[in-house]
């Protein structure tokens, strides 16, 4: 069960770190505000709200722990955005345009990019002259070495330099929906 208090100053650390806004909290349980951030994905987040406060009573090795775990966000986000570039690269020669949906590029609207946790990678490849390119850019992957596994409803899984990459075949969620296809 989730303490409500927790949440609500897990909440204000999110608030702050999205909006650069400074301020003092006192008499805090930091070390269940960190949990709960672990637990839901957002402890590199929650950090940069933490590190604008002011007179913040914080144990000294429970901060350094919470940027440890922000460190370890920053290097699975390098990952994911070596992958990808590597992988849009090898599309471009091959005349593929790589959109990226979703995760990764939303994190361009958070004031510290490289702190929103990131799953998978998800694209939508076009040719230059703007038909699709599923099937090519499957093809560009297993060229790259990577493992890819088509048979999934709407993308095909890439596994790549320990990424997954999410290429859609469908913008919408179902072969119903407008497609290049039709």
């Amino acid at each position: 069960m989730v303490n409500e208090s927790d949440l609500t100053y897990l909440f204000l650390l999110l608030r702050h770190s999205l909006s650069s806004e400074r301020y003092t909290l006192n008499e805090i349980d930091w070390q269940a505000v960190y949990d709960l951030s672990c637990k839901l994905g957002v402890s590199a987040l929650a950090y940069d709200g933490l590190s604008l406060g002011e007179n913040l009573d914080i144990d000294e090795d429970l901060y350094y722990k919470w940027l440890g775990q922000s460190a370890v966000k920053e290097n699975l986000f390098a990952q994911h955005y070596h992958a990808l570039k590597a992988f849009s690269e090898a599309c471009a020669k091959a005349g593929i345009k790589v959109f990226v949906l979703k995760g990764l590029a939303f994190g361009i609207n958070y004031p510290v990019p490289n702190h929103r946790s990131c799953g998978d990678i998800d694209v939508f490849c076009v040719h230059n002259d703007g038909t699709p390119a599923y099937q090519d850019g499957n093809e560009v992957a297993h060229q790259l070495g990577a493992e890819v596994d088509t048979h999934w409803y709407k993308h095909s899984q890439i596994h790549y330099k320990g990424i997954m990459v999410e290429n859609h075949d469908y913008l919408v969620c179902t072969r119903e929906g407008l497609n290049y296809k039709e």
